[in-house]
């Protein structure tokens, strides 16, 4: 099962934090220029957040499919570029570029502008939609179903609907189809634009030298095409209703837990179906990138499942997961299945010996190795090489909000660890210690090298507020960053 990393270094940055002038990172000039800095900068890998459709919270953890692609990330400027849109009509919805997303804003305006697109298209654009959707009917046609479903339903969740839509009777969707002809066209066009642009983008990527590293969460929320066709994949009661649902136990940064509130897989349904849903779903992320990151490894070994009514995650308890069997099948249905597995948080041996049996390189964060005992092995000089080494995480403070949050003690260690002094920013100088480690893959926030603090922190887990709405300003990666990071990409192997 072992999959072995090629020695080097990447750069971690969703695409809603890129630069445009459309109030959201793209798929657009924009995303191949940084394509173009990470080349310059001798950089082998750009991880990404999930690409899905957001739902309550804009999480991109917390998808309305595990299949289709956000819209929102469709260029402005290609469609232009194709005769669908004009500049002046782009501009006519007031879009802002502050530094920050703005989803209520792109909910109002973006589909608007996209409609305007779908409108115009030629005959020959329409041919191959149709196309598109032959190739895709069998993921496709549910989801630009349930999309106008929502829409009928004002947003409520599809449990709630009619029993006929509820239950998904065929016939009612067939003559929905026939009624919504338009509006099914045009969730099929959202999604050809944006695997069309996609692919463009990823190929451009690849003949850089680039791989691309995805991102997989390991649930699914209730409210989504997935439960909505696979109930039976869920613990849900007769009224269709979760029995358990996922979250974290508490720790040092929630004393309460987090609750996710998303079902609990029924992984025994599944392993007696040979897990056709996630090799299904594993192969269709095959498709979309290089290298899969798996979210919430642990919850394969021992899951935390929650009380739906108790509140928050205090009460819940360890239920043991698939192990080694989901990965065993798995691999042998996908043999070319590059897997990073995302084993933070409350590891116990068997989480450890599950890693090790399947061979996959797991995590550390350079932030979380610090304690007055210095036995931990996210400290550098415990790394093996079939690791992955971060700076931080969309769920951790940046580097620099880190050490200025830490109180004084904390700060001294850090700096003896590092022999951090002013002759080089402290950013600098751990990011040269990451690249300098055995582990065969580095990777670094946009915000580590930028030096920036918690302004520009992507999520504070279990908080609803400003999370997912950070961007980046491309004029500040420049030159300077990139021969520095080619330096030490050389200096170290990468």
């Amino acid at each position: 099962m072992k999959k072995k990393l090629t020695r080097g270094f990447g750069v971690v940055a969703p695409v809603f934090s890129l630069d445009s002038p459309y109030g959201i990172g793209t798929f657009g000039r924009e995303a191949y220029e940084f394509i173009d800095f990470l080349h310059m900068a001798g950089a082998s890998y750009w991880q990404l957040l999930p690409l899905g459709i957001t739902t309550y919270g804009d999480s991109p953890y917390q998808s309305f499919y595990s299949y289709g692609g956000n819209p929102y990330f469709i260029d402005l400027d290609l469609l232009v570029d194709k005769g669908l849109l004009t500049k002046k009509e782009i501009k006519a919805c007031g879009f802002k570029d502050d530094g920050r997303v703005d989803y209520g804003l792109l909910y109002q305006k973006r589909y608007d502008v996209l409609r305007r697109a779908f409108a115009r298209l030629s005959p020959s654009q329409e041919k191959k939609l149709e196309l598109f959707y032959n190739k895709n009917v069998t993921w496709l046609r549910d989801f630009a179903l349930f999309m106008i479903l929502k829409d009928m339903h004002q947003g409520r969740p599809w449990y709630e609907w009619e029993e006929d839509y509820k239950t998904r009777y065929e016939k009612a969707l067939n003559i929905l189809i026939n009624k919504k002809e338009d509006d099914f066209k045009f969730q099929v066009f959202l999604q050809y634009e944006f695997f069309n642009q996609w692919s463009k983008l990823r190929a451009y990527a690849n003949k850089k030298g680039i791989k691309i590293i995805g991102d997989l969460p390991i649930y699914i929320p209730m409210d989504s095409v997935d439960a909505w066709v696979n109930p039976h994949i869920l613990q849900l009661e007769e009224d269709l209703t979760p029995r358990l649902v996922s979250g974290a136990p508490p720790d040092d940064y929630n004393d309460k837990g987090q609750l996710w509130n998303t079902p609990i897989y029924d992984w025994e349904y599944l392993r007696v179906n040979k897990y056709e849903y996630w090799v299904d779903k594993l192969a269709a992320n095959m498709n979309l990138y290089d290298i899969i990151r798996l979210d919430h490894f642990i919850g394969f070994e021992n899951y935390w499942a929650i009380d739906p009514l108790d509140g928050d995650a205090r009460k819940g308890q360890w239920v043991k997961g698939p192990g080694q069997d989901f990965f065993r099948q798995v691999f042998d249905r996908l043999a070319q299945l590059n897997l990073i597995v995302e084993d933070l948080g409350a590891l116990n041996q068997d989480v450890i010996d599950l890693r090790e049996k399947i061979g996959c390189p797991g995590m550390k964060v350079i932030q979380f190795g610090f304690s007055k005992d210095m036995k931990s092995d996210s400290l550098i000089h415990n790394y093996k090489p079939n690791m992955v080494a971060y700076s931080s995480t969309h769920d951790s403070s940046t580097l620099m909000g880190w050490m200025d949050d830490l109180d004084k003690e904390g700060l001294d260690l850090v700096k003896k660890y590092f022999g951090l002094s002013y002759d080089e920013n402290y950013n600098w100088k751990i990011i040269r210690a990451l690249m300098a480690s055995v582990a065969d893959l580095a990777m670094f926030s946009v915000a580590d090298l930028l030096g920036f603090k918690d302004q520009a922190r992507i999520n504070v887990p279990g908080s609803l507020g400003d999370n997912w709405t950070w961007r980046m300003d491309k004029n500040l990666l420049d030159k300077e960053i990139a021969d520095r990071l080619r330096l030490m990409a050389y200096l170290y192997d990468r």
